[in-house]
């Protein structure tokens, strides 16, 4: 699979655990899960994706772990996370990621789970994680951190 679009879900309103994980996904559109409005997981590692549409997860207000590990995003910018606000778990282990631009992760005041493991992430900027007030776990090993 290489695409997934908007109306492929639109039947399944009242799914909860979406994985399609181990394809050749490239990007996520615009809303593409937004008619999944009682998913709590959705799992999208090894994959190829390296283009997430600012709104790309809009409607996933229940989503709870969103698993984005084994793909290609070179940053993190803005607040491409926006509208997860009920986010427990977040995996981007794995994903290259170089740099991490403003605080995408400012309206995630749920999420406990952070895992940033294995990138190529050279420095942390102060207020990177503000906003993250459950934060129980933050991974961030395997990475070229030189400073802080």
């Amino acid at each position: 699979m290489e695409a997934v679009h908007r109306d492929n879900f639109s039947r399944y309103g009242s799914l909860e655990y979406l994985d399609l994980s181990d394809n050749s996904l490239s990007r996520i559109d615009s809303r593409t899960f937004a008619n999944l409005t009682n998913l709590r997981r959705l799992e999208l590692f090894r994959n190829r994706i390296n283009s997430l549409a600012v709104d790309a997860f809009a409607g996933l207000d229940n989503l709870e772990t969103l698993a984005l590990s084994i793909n290609y995003f070179e940053s993190l910018v803005g607040t491409m996370f926006a509208g997860l606000g009920n986010l427990v778990n977040l995996y981007l282990n794995g994903c290259s990621i170089s740099s991490i631009q403003g605080n995408p992760f400012a309206l995630l005041g749920n999420l406990k789970v952070l895992n940033l493991h294995q990138n190529l992430l050279t420095s942390l900027s102060s207020d990177m994680f503000n906003g993250l007030y459950s934060l129980e776990t933050l991974t961030l090993d395997s990475n070229k951190i030189t400073s802080i």
